[in-house]
C-alpha cells in the first residue's frame, strides 16, 4: 500500500467528519426510505446488497493507493448521499450498492493507515479511534432528527454532504 504523506492528526480529522456525516445522516436512512413508502423487504434486500457490494471490491484492495481509493470512497459515499436528495424508484437499493463500495475504497486503507501512524501507541490510539463515534453521536441524532423535521430530509441529506 503506498502511504499517505498527512500526518496522524489529519486521519482523525478524517474520521470526525465521516462521522459527523454518518450520525447527522445514517440513522435516519431506514426512517426515510420507509416515509418514502418503500417496503420493508425492499429495504432488507438493500442492506444485504451493501455488503455485497463491499464483497466486489474486495480483490482490489490488494492493489490499493491508500490517497487515491479513499477519495474514490469518499467520492461514492458524496454520490450515494446526492442521490437521496432527489429520490426515485428503488433508491434503497441503488444507495446501498453504491454505499457499499466505499466499505472497502475508503475503509480499508484507512484502517491501515491509522494503525501504521498509530503503532506505537497502539492501545491509546485504538481507544481513541473508538471513542470518537460515541462521542460525536451523542449529539448529531438529535440534531439530525430536528433537521429532518422541521426542513426535510433533503436538508438533512444536503448538510451531511458538507462532510463529505
Amino acid at each position: 500500500m503506498k502511504p499517505l504523506k498527512n500526518t496522524f492528526a489529519g486521519l482523525l480529522a478524517i474520521f470526525i467528519a465521516w462521522s459527523a456525516s454518518q450520525f447527522l445522516a445514517g440513522g435516519l436512512f431506514e426512517v426515510y426510505f420507509f416515509n418514502m413508502g418503500v417496503a420493508i423487504e425492499e429495504i432488507y434486500l438493500a442492506n444485504a446488497l451493501w455488503f455485497v457490494a463491499a464483497m466486489i471490491m474486495v480483490p482490489l484492495a490488494r492493489k490499493m493507493n491508500a490517497k487515491r481509493f479513499m477519495m474514490y470512497g469518499s467520492l461514492i459515499s458524496l454520490v450515494s448521499i446526492t442521490m437521496l436528495v432527489f429520490p426515485f424508484d428503488h433508491a434503497a437499493i441503488f444507495f446501498r450498492l453504491i454505499y457499499g463500495l466505499h466499505i472497502v475504497l475508503f475503509w480499508v486503507p484507512f484502517n491501515i493507515l491509522f494503525y501504521e501512524y498509530s503503532n506505537r501507541n497502539n492501545a491509546f490510539m485504538g481507544s481513541l479511534y473508538f471513542a470518537i463515534a460515541p462521542f460525536v453521536s451523542l449529539l448529531l441524532p438529535a440534531v439530525s432528527g430536528t433537521v429532518a423535521e422541521y426542513f426535510g430530509f433533503a436538508s438533512l441529506f444536503a448538510v451531511a454532504m458538507i462532510s463529505y
